[in-house]
């Protein structure tokens, strides 16, 4: 798997799910206001992503570009 599946991953979970649209993922805070994802929110994704990739979080997630590193590292392993 590739980033650029993982990034494709996370940007269509945050449209369908959230309705969040991304343009920009380095250093986007998933927490910023102008995003509007509430901390609940990031649970749901932290359990679909733990879920789907089978891979288990203990790193700080809220930055866009941060999730994804976390997921590639895990599931190259």
């Amino acid at each position: 798997m590739q980033k650029t599946d993982i990034i494709r991953d996370v940007t269509e979970i945050l449209k369908n799910k959230f309705n969040v649209q991304v343009e920009e993922i380095e250093h986007i805070s998933l927490l910023d206001p102008a995003i509007g994802m509430l901390p609940r929110d990031l649970f749901t994704l932290f359990f679909d992503l733990e879920s789907k990739y089978d891979i288990k979080f203990v790193e700080r997630f809220d930055y866009i570009d941060e999730l994804i590193d976390i997921v590639y590292q895990k599931i190259i392993r």
